[in-house]
């Protein structure tokens, strides 16, 4: 049996009950762009059409749907400060590339993944002129150091071939956490 797509004013009757009737505006504005989305707005769209398609959505769904349609806005903001801060950053410095040295800096992320080797912790570091670094955690350190910790790490630093404010961490030995990140950020992590 073919399901029947309900009407778009029954969604849109829907999207209100629910509090997140700006859904409804977001999803005419985007259903047939053919260029590839920001990723709130792709989500919205996707929940609207299976809202039309199945009927409902989960209370779980409704509340996402609702964070997503604060973060459009915010995203503005946030890239516009994410740019100016990546152009105050410095260029890795010459004298810095190709050698193993001791960084310091703030853990920015860390994640997860499933390398050659089995899993693997990576973490990207900003060093105090702004420059970015990634590379693996040590071993020793896993679980130790968080989001927002400022740690020092011996490495070797080699530059991106592409952006001379990026580079990576090869070899990672003796992280030490200088400075724990306070609670809230490491809720958040």
């Amino acid at each position: 049996m073919k399901r029947k797509p309900l009407d778009m004013a029954k969604v849109a009757a829907v999207l209100a009950e629910h509090n997140v009737a700006e859904a409804m505006a977001v999803y005419e504005k985007n259903k047939s762009l053919d260029i590839e989305l920001p990723f709130e707005e792709r989500v919205i769209v996707d929940m609207v059409g299976k809202l039309a398609f199945y009927g409902s959505l989960s209370d779980k769904q409704f509340a996402f749907m609702a964070r997503l349609l604060k973060a459009i806005p915010a995203r503005v903001e946030r890239d516009a400060a994410r740019a100016v801060e990546a152009e105050a950053a410095a260029p890795i410095p010459a004298d810095m590339v190709g050698k193993r040295l001791r960084v310091e800096g703030v853990v920015l992320a860390i994640k997860v993944s499933n390398g050659r080797f089995g899993p693997q912790t990576k973490m990207l570091v900003k060093h105090d002129a702004g420059f970015k670094l990634w590379g693996t955690v040590p071993a020793a350190a896993i679980g130790e150091v968080k989001k927002g910790d400022r740690i020092a790490v011996e490495a070797k630093v080699d530059a991106s071939k592409d952006d001379a404010k990026f580079g990576f961490l090869s070899r990672p030995a003796n992280l030490k956490v200088l400075v724990s990140a306070p609670v809230e950020m490491k809720a958040a992590a």
